[in-house]
Order: structure tokens, then sequence, then C-alpha cells
């Protein structure tokens, strides 16, 4: 394995990918940074967005409208929010204010909405929201069920809206007005990110708990193990190229992530590929519920010998 962007004590977190800019975007202990897709090219596009005890967690993108979105975790509570910029990190916006403790956040740009998780840390349960894009006409669509609700995904086409609760242990759906609640997948530990491949019918998720991650299909069925904690020790982050066959991953702890072939990935087979980064900068963020520095964190390069995204 050749790791592209290593270094730091962070502790890691969302990722986004803009696949034709060739571009990765990540949170980091206080910061968003950026890479190219092998981890050259590293920068941070914000710097200086907070410390150990407040600062970004998740992040997603609106590539057609050159701004980056993100949840912000602050000192005080309620006061977190979410914020977005350009994408080169100019013209910060904050654009929802008063939140708990925002987690993951997924954008339908095309339907002008922005929906995120709320874990609701000494608050009482958490909540799914959601909101135009400028912040306008905030609405709670899921407040009841939940415990620590964390990563989101969106089906816009089906018109659905998936996510990972690490309270309840469960990969849960429903409809992007927060009707018709489904538990998909249950008996984790702790799911933090969740990807879809909506045409594939597949959901992917990262189980910090149990240092794997994992897929199944779009109603749950068919768990399959695809990374597992002989590969990696505590995946966070999840993001798709589903064209490029490739799934992308943070680690909180060990500084390792990775990059690996969609979807039949057998860990006795990854083998490591690409070029090495830079040696600084950490794929780092705040993950929810544990606010603690990690020792480490990192995106590295893996691929599986042969192996290719099939539909």
């Amino acid at each position: 394995m050749e790791n592209l962007v290593i270094s730091g004590p962070d502790s890691s977190g969302g990722i986004a990918l803009d696949v034709a800019g060739g571009k990765m975007y990540w949170t980091a202990l206080g910061k968003i940074r950026r890479a190219n897709l092998d981890g050259s090219a590293l920068e941070n596009v914000l710097p200086t967005l907070g410390g150990v005890f407040a600062g970004p967690v998740d992040v997603a993108l609106d590539v057609g409208g050159g701004k980056l979105y993100w949840t912000q975790f602050s000192d005080g509570i309620p006061h977190s929010s979410i914020l977005r910029a350009n994408l080169d990190g100019s013209f910060i916006e904050e654009v929802v204010t008063g939140l708990s403790l925002p987690h993951g956040i997924a954008l339908d740009a095309g339907g002008g909405k922005m929906y995120w998780t709320d874990v609701a840390l000494f608050m009482g349960a958490g909540s799914i929201q959601r909101a135009n894009m400028d912040g306008s006409d905030l609405e709670v669509l899921v407040d009841t069920g939940l415990d620590r609700p964390e990563g989101i995904a969106l089906d816009v086409t089906a018109g659905k809206m998936y996510w990972t609760d690490s309270g309840t242990q469960k990969v849960q759906r429903a409809n992007l007005n927060g009707s018709g609640v489904e538990d998909l997948v249950a008996g984790l530990v702790r799911p933090i990110g969740i990807a879809l491949d909506a045409t594939a019918g597949k959901m992917y998720w990262a189980d910090h708990g149990t240092k794997e991650i994992q897929r199944a299909n779009l109603n749950g069925t068919t768990v399959e193990n695809l990374v597992t904690a002989t590969t990696t020790s505590s995946p966070a982050g999840i993001a798709l190229d589903v064209a490029g066959g490739k799934m992308y991953w943070t680690e909180e702890v060990t500084g390792v992530g990775g990059i690996a072939e969609l979807p039949d990935v057998d860990p006795t087979s990854l083998e490591a590929a690409g070029p090495s980064g830079p040696g600084t900068g950490a794929l780092a963020g705040i993950a929810a519920g544990a606010f603690a520095v990690a020792i480490a964190g990192a995106v590295a390069a893996w691929w599986a010998k042969g192996r290719r995204l099939s539909r």
C-alpha cells in the first residue's frame, strides 16, 4: 500500500469527490483540504475553521454551482451551523445556524435542497433535516426513532434518502419528505459514512466499530463485507466514483484510508498501486461523539487484482 496523503495528529471525517475535475475534498481537524485523486497537489482550501472541539465534520459538493458545503461543529451548543464557500475556499457564507451537532450532509442541487443529520448531542434524540441551499425554509423531516444519525446519501431519482445511525446501529431510509421510514440493515456497531450506487442498486457504508466497509442491496438484503479489519482500522467517510469503479474512504485513527475497486473487493487480493503523495496533511474530521484527536489520518490508493465494476 502507498499512501496518497498522510500525516497529522488528526481525526478523519467526511470525503467528497469532484470526479470530472479530478479532485477529492475532505474535512480535517479545523480545516478542509483537497488534492488530486492520486493524492498529489495537496492544498488547504479552508485552513482555519476550528480546533479540537470545533470544526468541519462532513463536506458535500455542488460542482455545477461552484460551491462546497460543510457541517460545522462549534464549541457552544446549539451554535453549530452549515456553511458554504466557493470551491477554492473564497466567499464563506453561513447558511444555517442554531444547530446542535450537524454531521452528514448531502445535496440535491437540481432540486435546490440540502439534507443533513443532526446528532443533537446533549439535546435529546437526533434528527434528519433539510432546507433550501441558501438555508431558507428549514424542515425537520425525521425526529423520532433516531439516536445518533451520522452519514446521509440521496437517491433523488427514486425519491429516497438513506442514513446511518450509530446509536440504533442501523442503516435506514425514507422518502425525501421524511415519510415511510424503513429499517434496512440492523445489528451493526458504529456505521458512519454511507454512499450509493443507485444504478447498480447498491449502498455502501463504513462501520467504524467493526472496522469494515460493507455493502448491500438498496433494500438492505445481501449484506457483504468488502474491506475488513485486516486491511482497514477505523473507516469513517466513504465516497464512490461509480464510473471509474472506485470507492474512496477515510480512516479516523490509524492514518490509513483507501481507494478500492468496486464492487467485488477481496481483502486478500488487494495490492498497492499508484503514486505516493506528499507527506503532509491528513484526511481528518470530527466524528460525532468522538472528539478526541486521533493519531493520524490519510488517503491511500488500493485496488484489487483484475476486478472491475460490474452491474
